[in-house]
């Protein structure tokens, strides 16, 4: 994750609450990330953008 969080560096922003941790963020070549894990089903959602 620190790696992640070192690559999409820009506009970033981070959520963690009892039933889930959000982050997301923009990297150098305009790429965006979303990542989403839900604890309680363990489970996790990613989302990739570019702009063009």
């Amino acid at each position: 994750m620190e790696e992640i969080k070192k690559t999409y560096s820009e506009d970033v922003f981070e959520i963690k609450n009892e039933e889930m941790i959000t982050f997301g963020g923009k990297n150098e070549e305009k790429i965006t990330i979303s990542l989403n894990y839900i604890i309680k089903e363990k489970t996790m959602g990613i989302t990739v953008t570019k702009e063009e």
